[in-house]
């Protein structure tokens, strides 16, 4: 049963925070309308909060440091990205967020390098295609540490994603890990497609959700040489949601890894729950780590499609049949964890509502939608989608963020 009136009185409150946002055009090729020749001089210049809008054409890397941001790319954008490092993003504060679309980083080493962000960070429809040659392959190509909201959707990585000491979402992404190679006679070791650790005092969650994620592959004829799982989960916590699938890289004529490793020898163990609806892609037995405390259970995830200015942002909730699911929508805010329920609110209270109500049938799932008014002052905003079922108790789904580009 869905609520237009609670999805209008959210996007009506919205409005008021969203609308003061100041837009600016970037093109290297000093098209008309242009501000700005270059992503990193525009970010030198333009108020906290801007919004961005490049052109299609090659860019040379920038950073983000401790500010907020929206940068949206058209199609043909394109970074190089010097090795070792990916694009800085560091020290986002509360309250702050930072919002990438749409870039190209390809025949590059690394993507992104996000690092002690407490307020939030969207990768959004990133691309990503490693180098064939040179130093560093196969090094990770992404990095999240120590930062508390971070949401990767719709990317596709050709090399490891590391998360460590964070609360990260990835969402309907493709990563492929790093295969082995033979650099000058070095063995540089398959990696998984996603690595997730945490320290000691540090929790957090790593949410896959719909995602198709490969481990490198072995490297043939060569002494020493493993594949990679597709998801290495050692002393954290991870959520394997949806249709994900993880397939243990290529052993070309090695052992077989598992799907899911793990590590021994910490106080902390890996607790892993996982949907039955995922699949594990291997010929190892056991197809995950013994080290990794698995729980495979029904859970319920949440799905959203972002939309342009003057379309709709539609989400879905999914859960086992027969679950009763509140769908809810509305601005996102700092986790917050409520008695007696499950997991953890990813919306700002103040600025949210049920979209809708349902009992899932059939493995239907249940819908919500927002039209988003046709006004360039909603551009950037970030919808929040979440879901609350009657599933062995109250629990929450993943969050999941659409976005108006």
């Amino acid at each position: 049963m869905p609520s237009q009136f609670a999805l209008g009185a959210v996007l009506g409150l919205l409005c008021f925070g969203s609308l003061t946002a100041q837009t600016y055009i970037v093109d290297v090729n000093v098209g008309p309308g242009h501000h700005f020749q270059q992503i990193r001089g525009a970010l030198s210049q333009v108020p906290d909060g801007a919004t961005l809008i490049v052109r299609a054409g090659d860019y040379a890397q920038f950073s983000i440091t401790n500010r907020s941001i929206n940068i949206f790319c058209e199609p043909g954008v394109k970074v190089a990205v010097p090795y070792p490092l990916g694009v800085p993003i560091r020290d986002v504060a509360a309250g702050q967020r930072v919002v990438i679309r749409g870039l190209q980083v390809l025949e590059s080493h690394s993507v992104f390098d996000v690092q002690n962000c407490a307020g939030e960070v969207l990768l959004e429809n990133i691309a990503h295609s490693p180098p064939s040659a040179g130093p560093g392959i196969g090094n990770q190509v992404a990095l999240v540490y120590r930062s508390d909201q971070v949401v990767i959707r719709n990317c596709n990585f050709g090399g490891a994603l590391s998360i460590v000491d964070s609360e990260a979402v990835v969402e309907g992404c493709v990563i492929r890990g790093s295969d082995a190679r033979d650099h000058f006679g070095q063995l540089t070791p398959a990696l998984p497609g996603i690595m997730s650790l945490n320290s000691t005092g540090y929790p957090g969650v790593l949410r896959v959700v719909d995602c198709d994620v490969r481990g490198g592959a072995a490297l043939q004829h060569m002494p020493g040489s493993a594949p990679a799982p597709a998801l290495s989960l050692s002393y954290g916590t991870g959520h394997l949601l949806g249709d994900t699938i993880l397939t243990a890289g290529d052993p070309n004529g090695h052992a077989p890894a598992a799907a899911i490793g793990g590590l021994y020898g910490h106080a902390n163990p890996s607790v892993l729950r996982m949907d039955p609806s995922v699949t594990l892609v291997t010929t190892a037995s056991p197809a995950i780590h013994p080290a990794v405390q698995t729980t495979a259970t029904p859970l319920l995830h949440v799905t959203s499609q972002s939309a342009n200015l003057g379309g709709s942002i539609t989400a879905e909730a999914h859960g086992p049949d027969g679950t009763l699911v509140i769908l809810v929508v509305g601005l996102p805010g700092p986790p917050i964890a409520f008695p007696g329920i499950d997991g953890d609110f990813w919306l700002d209270p103040t600025i949210s509502a049920w979209a809708a109500l349902g009992t899932i049938q059939q493995g239907a799932p249940i819908p919500g939608s927002a039209t988003i008014p046709n006004d360039p002052g909603f551009r950037g905003l970030i919808i929040g989608w979440q879901s609350l079922g009657t599933l062995n108790g109250f629990t929450t789904s993943n969050p999941s963020w659409a976005l108006v580009y």
